[in-house]
């Protein structure tokens, strides 16, 4: 009877703890760039940690070689996190884009986006002219940015 309480209190243990598993949470001991860097890693991926190190003026490629998180190279515990982290996030979340109007043809851009190519073209008088936004007509910069998740902001903003 005993064997089989304990058995069952270690199936139901190791299930617990499997369930807890998946949410990973990370806690950093301290503030320093090396902390931060295993943080954004693995929670960011390789790149975001990459731009972090760079902007505090230190050599990525040296740096990558001497930091380890917890026991991991740098690479190594970014392969092994970052996907797991972003399984948690919703899939169907897109990233937020920020777009900015600096100019009239470019608050065209960005209202055909809000209100549709049409209306915009009005508010704007805008015939048939082409508009250029981003480097792209108007009708391209609209199949890509029209699905996307994106805040309008003109340059004052």
């Amino acid at each position: 009877m005993k064997l089989l309480t304990i058995a069952l209190t270690l199936t139901l243990s190791a299930t617990s703890l499997s369930s807890m598993a998946n949410k990973i949470v990370f806690k950093p001991v301290n503030g320093n760039i090396e902390t931060q860097a295993c943080l954004l890693a693995a929670t960011q991926g390789l790149k975001a940690a990459k731009i972090m190190v760079k902007k505090e003026r230190v050599n990525f490629n040296r740096f990558k070689l001497a930091v380890s998180c917890n026991g991991l190279s740098l690479t190594e515990f970014a392969n092994k996190y970052q996907p797991q982290i972003a399984q948690e996030v919703d899939p169907q979340s897109k990233p937020i884009i920020t777009l900015v109007a600096k100019n009239n043809e470019s608050m065209v851009c960005l209202d055909a986006l809000v209100v549709g190519e049409d209306k915009a073209r009005k508010q704007h008088n805008v015939g048939d002219d082409s508009i250029t936004c981003n480097d792209q007509n108007l009708k391209t910069f609209l199949r890509k940015y029209q699905k996307e998740n994106f805040i309008v902001r003109n340059s004052a903003q």
